[in-house]
């Protein structure tokens, strides 16, 4: 029997959706302008101390976006041999050094409605508590299929 594109996307897709893995996407924060005047430098005076305004400390800065979260599949690359893993990077995103796992998510989860995907501006991504950060977003799909699933490079853990 020949492969059908359709079904095996399908399949994939229903796997996806049973997966106990979640992937949350978390975009950068919000760059706050600064308001008020320029500071204007004062006459020193020997007796004085300088003064040091300091901003007052507000609620951590809002994200540009609220974090989304997804089902994917999660493969981390320590768990292929090697051969296996230099193959996978080959034929997915092409040869990268820091990648650290592959996560494979449904292409209607993560599209935008004008072109791109929400991977494209994130600030990281977590899963199952560990945060890396997006590689590469590499769509594997058959040219005549509309609805398929991506690959996501991942690099190691990141802090922000």
């Amino acid at each position: 029997m020949a492969v059908n594109a359709r079904r095996v996307s399908e399949r994939v897709i229903a796997r996806i959706r049973a997966s106990d893995y979640t992937m949350r996407i978390v975009f950068p924060k919000a760059r706050t302008k600064p308001s008020g005047t320029t500071p204007v430098p004062l006459p020193v005076a020997p007796l004085l101390a300088k003064p040091n305004p300091q901003p007052v400390p507000e609620e951590e800065p809002e994200r540009i976006l609220p974090d989304v979260e997804v089902p994917c599949l999660y493969l981390e690359t320590s768990a292929l041999s090697d051969l296996r893993s230099t193959r996978a990077g080959a034929e997915i995103g092409g040869w990268n050094r820091d990648v650290k796992g592959y996560a494979r998510v449904i292409s209607a989860d993560v599209d935008k409605p004008e072109g791109g995907t929400i991977l494209d501006g994130c600030d990281y991504v977590e899963i199952a508590g560990t945060r890396f950060k997006v590689m590469s977003v590499v769509r594997p799909a058959a040219s005549m299929i509309n609805s398929g699933t991506y690959y996501v490079a991942l690099a190691g853990a990141v802090k922000s």
